[in-house]
């Protein structure tokens, strides 16, 4: 698919494309490529610092709290039982890892579909390297975007680049790097404006 190439000021320079992806559509189940992928991002990004204590954990509970016979309560033989106040907590959550296995082949592909398959809203962006403003990027945006964009994804190359700085408080809009890219992003994005450095990276990454 080719994507076309603009300057900062929405100039049109020329254009570029990204290798396609062979498959049969008809065969292959898009959505369930989607949604593993998808799926398997969150599950990445999810921290699992998720904690209790459990009654190993809590204070207390090193003496019988009162004897077993003549009170009228129930028989007791710990404070850390989970049935009183202060115990521990039963199957609470403990930090682990949320992270899913995923073949790379088949999510590079996946990514390369979902650029391919929006290439009408993608937009390469040969930014200046010494200095970019923000008012330049929003007359970016209002010349090249659609009339009812609400929303625009910055992929650049890294976060030393002049147009991170340019649009990073650009309302309604999201950045990220050529690794970081996220399936939901990408299609829930209205506009999709890669710098052309980043570009490359994307083309080398997600050719296969």
């Amino acid at each position: 698919m080719e994507f076309k190439i603009v300057d900062i000021k929405g100039k049109e320079l020329g254009k570029d494309t990204l290798p396609d992806v062979s498959f049969d559509e008809k065969k292959a189940n898009v959505d369930h490529w989607l949604w593993t992928v998808a799926n398997y991002q969150r599950s990445t990004r999810q921290q699992g610092t998720h904690s209790c204590k459990n009654r190993a954990a809590v204070r207390g509970g090193g003496a019988k709290p009162y004897k077993q016979k003549g009170t009228g309560r129930a028989r007791r033989g710990t404070n850390r039982t989970p049935l009183r106040v202060g115990g521990g907590v039963i199957f609470g959550p403990s930090p682990r890892s949320h992270s899913k296995d995923i073949n790379k082949r088949f999510a590079r592909r996946t990514i390369n579909y979902v650029f391919n398959s929006r290439n009408d809203a993608v937009i390469v962006v040969d930014a200046p390297k010494d200095a970019c403003k923000t008012k330049e990027v929003q007359a970016l945006i209002m010349k090249t975007a659609v009339a009812d964009a609400k929303r625009a994804l910055f992929v650049i190359g890294d976060f030393d680049s002049p147009l991170y700085w340019a649009c990073r408080n650009i309302k309604n809009s999201l950045i990220a790097t050529p690794i970081s890219l996220d399936v939901n992003e990408l299609l829930d994005a209205d506009v999709v404006y890669v710098e052309k450095e980043a570009f490359e990276v994307i083309k080398e990454t997600f050719k296969s």
